[in-house]
């Protein structure tokens, strides 16, 4: 059982969590020559390693839909098996519980919560897309960022879109869970 390309050797079943070949061809056009060139890399082995797997297992339907338009996983190799949530860890907050991360920000208690969690450096998880969304929102809503940020464009463009005071950019946590119950 292997995910992705991390091995060079045949799998009877691939779990497919993100297809490179998907963002090689439908991704955006502004990666730079070192992602473009990490990103063929990795279509070309992650093609293969699909390709020759018994069986590929996507993680979601839009993977499973990006396997199948890109012609890395034949129809009937492929299943979509979904990722489990522990409801215990990830549930909603309770009126009772504290809202840390909503104190630690010093928000106003009008504020509307989003959360992006994932790779604040790359397009890949498109928080251009969330930056220009929240432009269009009124001021009371609020983006917080969590992931690697230190050398992605992201916090120029929220200034340029005239939202960098409601990005907060936290960079990577491990209380990921605990941050999603203080979200709206």
């Amino acid at each position: 059982h292997l995910h992705g390309a991390i091995a060079p050797i045949q799998a009877d079943v691939n779990t497919s969590h993100y297809v490179h070949t998907g963002m090689q061809r439908e991704g955006p056009r502004q990666l730079d020559p070192w992602q473009r060139a990490v990103t063929a890399v990795c279509a070309w082995t992650e093609r293969r390693a699909y390709r020759s797997a018994r069986r590929v297992v996507a993680v979601s339907d839009g993977v499973a839909g990006t396997l199948r338009r890109t012609g890395v996983s034949a129809r009937g190799r492929l299943r979509v098996i979904y990722n489990g949530v522990d409801p215990d860890e990830f549930r909603p907050r309770l009126p009772t519980d504290s809202r840390p991360l909503r104190d630690g920000l010093d928000l106003p208690a009008s504020a509307f919560l989003l959360l992006f969690v994932g790779d604040a450096v790359s397009a890949r998880k498109n928080l251009d897309l969330a930056l220009l969304t929240l432009a269009r929102l009124d001021p009371r809503f609020r983006l917080v960022v969590i992931g690697e940020n230190r050398s992605g464009p992201y916090r120029e463009i929220a200034d340029q879109l005239g939202v960098g005071e409601r990005t907060y950019f936290l960079g990577p946590r491990r209380d990921v869970a605990e941050c999603l119950r203080d979200a709206d």
